[in-house]
């Protein structure tokens, strides 16, 4: 890909919500670069693009050591969803964060 043809895509990355550079789309996963030059292999169920809407979703019944799980979600939460763009980089941020 061309600098001018770079997509953006935002990815989960442990509880951030962080903006990358999709470099290559593999069967079940993105490879994605991140703004610092790290490049990592992503589930692309953790991804979503620009305009996507999604929501950041805190499962606390699930995880390890009581933190909680996060995932993105594309069905439950209609008012919640929003580009994903807009979703708040953490969870105490705001918007586009939902807590089960």
């Amino acid at each position: 890909m061309d600098e001018e043809e770079e997509q953006q895509i935002y990815f989960l990355l442990d509880y951030n919500w962080s903006r990358g550079v999709l470099k290559k789309t593999n069967k079940k996963t993105y490879k994605i670069q991140e703004f610092l030059g790290h490049t990592r292999n992503v589930s692309k169920e953790k991804c979503a693009f620009p305009d996507e809407e999604v929501c950041i979703v805190w499962d606390t019944r699930k995880g390890v050591n009581g933190r909680g799980s996060y995932r993105v979600e594309r069905e439950a939460y209609p008012t919640d969803r929003i580009p994903a763009n807009k979703i708040a980089h953490q969870h105490w941020q705001g918007a586009g964060r939902v807590t089960e």
